[in-house]
This record gives C-alpha cells, structure tokens and sequence, in this order.
C-alpha cells in the first residue's frame, strides 16, 4: 500500500529523501504532493511533512530548512541521542509528531554525504577519512542509524494504521573481492622480475626470494591467485559472489597485468563463468577520465558486454565528480561506498540506494551499494588479530542482521598470502563467509 505525504512545498530533494526512507529502508511505495484536497480525499495511508493543521489527526514529521534550500552550507544541526539513539535536525514544540525531529532531512545529510561536499582535511590519497565524519564524531559509525530510525517510525506509523505491513528489506549477504593484482610473480616481466629480487636480496627476506623463484619454475603456485580456492568456497556456502578487476595502465598503485595479455582475457573469463564481474576503475582514472573510458573498452572487450558496476580502486571517491564520470562511462552500480579507514556505515545504512548529486540538484542513475568492511581495514588501519577481526566481523553482521539490508564485505585475492603479511586471514575470511552465510 502506498504512502502519500503531503507537504506545503514539495522539493526534489524532499522527493529524493522520502523516497530513500520509504522506498529503500521500508519498502514502502511513496509519493508526495502538494494538493490538500487530493490529500485528504485519498483511500490509502497518509503523513503530513511539515506542521499540520490544527486538530487534523494525522500523523506528521517535523521539518527544518534543508530540505528546502540549494546548494551545500555548513551544517548547522547538533547531532544528540533520543530514545537511546543518534539523531539531528530537532525541531522544537513537536511532541505530537511522530518523532521531534526532521528524519526526512537527517536521511537526506547522512545518504548524499552532505558533509563530503564541504571543506575537509583530505588523507594522502585525498580522500574523505571516516574520522572527519558525522557518524565518527558522534560515535554512530557502526550503527545503520537511519535503518533503526526507520524501524522505529514503521513501528509509530504502525500505531495510526494497524493494518500497516512489514516489507522492510530482510538480511542478505554477498561477498565481493578487488582483483588489484591477480599474481604476484607469473607473467610479469624480466626486468621487474629482476627488480624484485634485487629489492628482497637488499631487504634479506629469503622467504619472498624463494617463493618468487619457486613460482617462476612451476614449483609452487603464485600466492595472489586464489580464485580456485575461492570458487570452492563459494559453491560450499552457496554464494554469489562479485569480482572487481583493475584493468588499468601500470603505474605506482595500478600494478595488474595488461588487459590486452592472454593471462588476464583468460582470467576475465574464468572470472565471468563463476560469479557476476564489474569494472575496478583504476587509480590514475580518477584524475585522466580517458583512462577510465580505456578501461570500460578493454572490459566490454574482454567479457562482451559493457560493465555495468564498479568500485573505485583505492576506494578514491570525490562528490560528486567520481559519479558523474561513472555515470557517463555507462555505470548503473557502485560498490565504493565505504571507509578505508574504519569500518562501518559511511552513509547510514546498508541497502542499496540512488544517488543524488548535490551540485545539480537531482536524483542520478547510479545506484550505490554500501559495504562495511575491508580487510585492509582490519590489519593494516585498525591492526586487529584474526581474532579481533572475527569479532569485528560478527558486530557487524550482528548490527545489520538486526535492521536487515545487505552485508557486503570488500576482500582481495591478495589478502591470503603468508609470506606477504597475510598468515592466518585464510581462516578469518572462511568464517566471514560461514557467518555471514549462516545469519541469512
């Protein structure tokens, strides 16, 4: 059933807030208007955004300015807890609304990353840290906050119509895997080979020159290339996996093969048999957009079909210029929507959504699927054990399990190789997959 909401002064930004709220994180159709005699006369569920009128009866949610306004200002909204949770945009005087402050806005500041579009002390890849942010400050990051919210407005709007029903998005896991570097030593060539045994020789680290050399002879298998292993354990836990593949030039952080090399169309195939495929933009993509439109040939090229997903390498995201370069190279998903830094909800929640572009006030083809944690994240910013990644990992799911949405982890083929740091987080990421597999 359908939820019409009635508002003085409908905005696209209003709409596009309703529509996240309602759409993604109840699953309940939506639709605004501004007609008051339509409204009243309408055989289906009703909610005023804004103060109602006098003795009207109607459920209702305050609103402050934001949602009425252009452009990007310093935010001027107190995040404070209410009902043990996390909340901003209070408006006074609003006991008999359904809650005392804006929801519809507070969607709109965390889902459009509001915040990304204000000045900000960038990291050395400039990107947007976790700790500069809202959620971090205020200590809500591992919380899918506006998922809570929205649990607790059904239950109120519940309370006005009892005949309400309960269609928000249940607990869903998909793993996925950044392909930066599909091997470590084969096919690449003589002089790095050379490079890289010079550089172990200086460092005396016997292992990786044994290694290397054991692979170079056939002697032993690359410790990068796990996708067997993994396509096992993906059909033992009856999974659907995503691969995310670089398949940009060489460079400081672009470092997998050519795409043009019959090693990699050989590994894109492979690939593409056992799991959904999407584009790795490369690193050098986000400041050279002809790279990026290089690399959207050599994939369309290399699969038969255009990607139609992708998660930025090096989780490089800017507002809104990544987007709208993913949008003109013909992307429909992506899968960035995550910290480096910290795990957690970098948006709020964990259900996939549209995505708004604040400069040109408007709702864009591109829909965004958060993902909550990384295993880089966990070893190398967070410096956890496997055993504290583990129970990371449970908190997690715990929280996500609790409001529903889809689990999505960010792994790399990489992250099993002992001799390169890795000893042990074979284990950690098979009890990923148990776990996440066995709450769904």
């Amino acid at each position: 059933m359908k939820l019409l909401v009635y508002t003085a002064q409908p905005t696209k930004r209003a709409s596009y807030a309703c529509r996240v709220l309602f759409e993604c994180i109840l699953g309940m159709p939506v639709e605004m208007t501004n007609n008051w005699s339509r409204f009243l006369s309408a055989d289906t569920l009703r909610m005023i955004y804004g103060r109602p009128p006098a003795r009207s009866g109607l459920p209702w949610l305050p609103c402050v300015p934001l949602l009425r306004e252009t452009g990007v200002h310093p935010i001027p909204y107190t995040v404070r807890d209410f009902d043990q949770r996390p909340a901003a945009c209070f408006v006074p005087d609003s006991a008999s609304a359904l809650l005392p402050f804006d929801l519809l806005a507070f969607t709109f500041l965390l889902v459009t990353r509001y915040e990304e579009y204000l000045p900000f002390q960038s990291d050395q890849h400039g990107r947007f840290p976790a700790t500069a942010s809202l959620a971090h400050r205020y200590g809500f990051l591992h919380r899918p906050v506006l998922q809570e919210w929205g649990a607790e407005l059904w239950k109120r709007l519940k309370a006005h119509y009892p005949t309400l029903p309960d269609h928000r998005p249940r607990y869903q896991f998909r793993p996925t895997y950044d392909v930066d570097m599909a091997w470590a030593y084969r096919y690449r060539p003589l002089w790095r080979q050379l490079a890289g045994l010079a550089r172990d020789t200086l460092t005396g680290n016997t292992r990786l020159i044994r290694e290397r050399i054991g692979v170079l002879r056939s002697k032993t298998n690359d410790p990068f290339y796990t996708f067997a292993e993994l396509e096992r354990l993906h059909r033992e836990y009856d999974l659907h996996p995503i691969f995310f593949v670089l398949l940009g030039m060489h460079g400081p952080y672009d470092k997998n093969l050519p795409p043009e090399g019959q090693p990699m169309q050989a590994l894109i195939a492979d690939l593409a048999r056992q799991a959904d495929t999407g584009l790795h933009p490369s690193y050098r993509s986000n400041e050279h957009p002809e790279a990026l439109q290089a690399e959207v040939q050599h994939f369309a090229r290399l699969t038969g079909q255009p990607p139609l997903r992708s998660r930025q390498h090096f989780l490089k995201l800017s507002f809104p210029a990544t987007y709208r370069q993913l949008i003109q190279a013909g992307i429909q998903e992506d899968y960035t929507m995550g910290y480096a830094d910290a795990t957690g909800f970098r948006a709020g929640l964990a259900v996939p959504y549209p995505w708004y572009d604040l400069e040109a006030e408007s709702e864009q083809p591109l829909t965004l699927y958060p993902f909550v944690l990384m295993d880089v994240t966990l070893k190398q910013y967070l410096h956890l054990s496997s055993e504290g990644a583990i129970a990371e990992i449970r908190a997690l799911v715990s929280q996500i399990k609790a409001t529903g949405g889809l689990f999505i982890p960010l792994w790399h083929n990489s992250s099993f190789a002992k001799h390169h740091g890795w000893a042990g987080w074979d284990k950690v990421h098979e009890t990923l997959l148990q776990y996440g597999k066995a709450e769904s």
